[in-house]
Parts: structure tokens; sequence; C-alpha cells
């Protein structure tokens, strides 16, 4: 059964993997490899309910499991994005495990995770420095050490945890941009655009980069092109017009089949700023006229008659 889970990961057929884990989890439910295999299968195909289901029945055999209460805290996050109240559940699982494990890498990279996404960066840096006084070279703690740092303005030390990052080969969107921004807060601008750059280039449409780009850009050689990257973040920032007028006539499409009858003339008004295209009084009055509100419908048929 492991071997055909195996063949079925390799074919991405993970579903059919988690099957044959299951059934090698029933034969033999003391083995904890058979079930790690199958909860990480659950989480990588983000059936995170089922992979908390799994990990539950493991606890219940195993308390002293560190890694059955990570896999719990992953599954809990992982549905945190639908359901942000099992956030919570997460960050206690991750505590469990840390408990028990306090060596972990992954799990001290998920609890510091928890902390930076909370504005709790103190809290991260502590857990981080603490597990660096054992190991200065996991990447995924290294990197919310050094976002941390950066959080907190202590922007000398987030340059040197993120140009170890670099050093140790990491080249990822967030290391660069974050890197980019602690050197602008060291006021180094140049190190600040060249990883703003390299950043830009992974992701051309994020209006963070190109703000600080543009303003690295401007207080260095390159003024012209600090003008030219604020422009584009502002084109993204600022819908067009022609953005704008599709936007508005799907609101006042959906308002319509919702049957909000001000809701949609709202909309219709707005589009109208936009395109001025007198047809859009014809719509509204035949909006309330169905609405039986024969004195606007009067008044707006008029509009368009005229």
């Amino acid at each position: 059964l492991i071997e055909l889970a195996e063949c079925y990961r390799q074919l991405n057929r993970s579903d059919q993997a988690a099957v044959c884990y299951a059934k090698s989890v029933v034969l033999q439910p003391e083995n904890k490899f058979f079930r790690q295999q199958h909860i990480r299968t659950l989480l990588a195909m983000e059936d995170y309910e089922a992979a908390r289901d799994a990990s539950h029945e493991w606890l219940k055999k195993d308390t002293l499991s560190s890694i059955g209460y990570k896999y719990l805290g992953m599954a809990y996050e992982g549905m945190a994005p639908s359901n942000p109240d099992v956030l919570q559940n997460a960050f206690f699982a991750y505590n469990a495990s840390y408990r028990r494990d306090s060596l972990d890498g992954q799990t001290v990279a998920h609890i510091a995770a928890i902390f930076n996404n909370n504005n709790q960066y103190k809290d991260a840096v502590e857990v981080t420095e603490t597990y660096r006084l054992t190991d200065t070279l996991h990447v995924d703690v290294n990197r919310q050490n050094a976002k941390a740092y950066c959080m907190l303005a202590e922007y000398k030390t987030a340059v040197n945890r993120y140009e170890a990052l670099k050093a140790m080969g990491d080249r990822s969107f967030t290391t660069l941009y974050y890197l980019g921004i602690s050197h602008y807060g060291d006021n180094w601008v140049y190190g600040a655009r060249d990883n703003l750059l390299e950043a830009h280039k992974k992701n051309p449409m994020d209006v963070n980069v190109l703000y600080y780009l543009a303003k690295a850009s401007a207080r260095s050689s390159w003024k012209q092109e600090g003008v030219d990257y604020m422009e584009e973040a502002m084109k993204l920032v600022v819908p067009t017009d022609s953005v704008l007028i599709r936007m508005y006539d799907g609101l006042a499409e959906c308002y319509e089949l919702n049957d909000d009858l001000d809701m949609q003339v709202k909309s219709l008004q707005q589009l109208y700023k936009l395109n001025l295209d007198y047809h859009l009084f014809f719509k509204i009055a035949q909006a309330y006229e169905r609405h039986e509100d024969i004195a606007n419908a009067i008044y707006f048929y008029e509009k368009f008659m005229s």
C-alpha cells in the first residue's frame, strides 16, 4: 500500500495516495510514519478538515507527538482564510508542539509567522532568537526573525539577517522586498534600489515595491525613473475610467438581480458620470417603472428624451 501510495504521489494523484495511506494507518495504527504520510498528503491536497481530523486521531493515541500537534496547527492554519477564528486553534496546536520539541524549526517559523501577522513583533523576535541559539541556518526561521526586526524599525539587524539569507541562496520575493525596505530605513538607498529592482522583476504589479523603488530611485542617481515608478504605482492604485466603467456596470447588474433599486440607480448614475451615455437614463427609468415609482420613472424618461 505504501509503495502504491508513492506511485500515486509521483503521478500527482494525491487523492488516491491519501486513500492508500489511510488504509495503511488502519492496518498499523501505531506506525507514525504512515500517519505522517497520510496527513502530509492531505495538507498538500489542501484538504485541511480531513488533515485536522486525522491529526486528532493520531493525538488520541499519542499525546506526546510534537509532529502530530504541528500538523494539527498546519491544518487549522489552512482553514483560517475561510474561518479566521480557528487561527487561535492553530497557535495553540503549534504551542503544544513547541513545548514538546522546541528545536523543530518549522514549528518555530509557524509560531513566529502568526506573531508577525498579529503585529507581535517582539514576541516573534524572542521565539526566533531562542531557536537561533542552537541553529542559525534555518531559512524559514530567519525570514520571520528578519521580518520582525524590519517591522520594529531595527533596520541594521534586519539587513544583517536578510543579507545572510541572500548569502544562503534565498532570492525569494519577500526577502528581496524586506531587504530593500530595511536598506531604505537604514538610509542606504543604493542597496534599497538594487534589491527592490529584483523584487519588482518577480512581481511587477506590487504597489508597495513600486512605491519604495520610486523613492529609492529618486533619492539616488535615477531621479526620472523614480517619477516613472511612482506614476506606475499610481496607475495601479487609481483604476482607469475603462476599468471603473466595467465595474460600475457589473455592480448595477448585481444590484438589479438583488432587487436593490436605490443602489442600482446610484451605480448607474456613477456610470453616467464616467461615460456620459444618455441611454442610462432610459435604463434608470425602466428600473423605477418596474418598482412602480412612476414619478421618478417619468423624470428619467424625460431626461432621456431631452
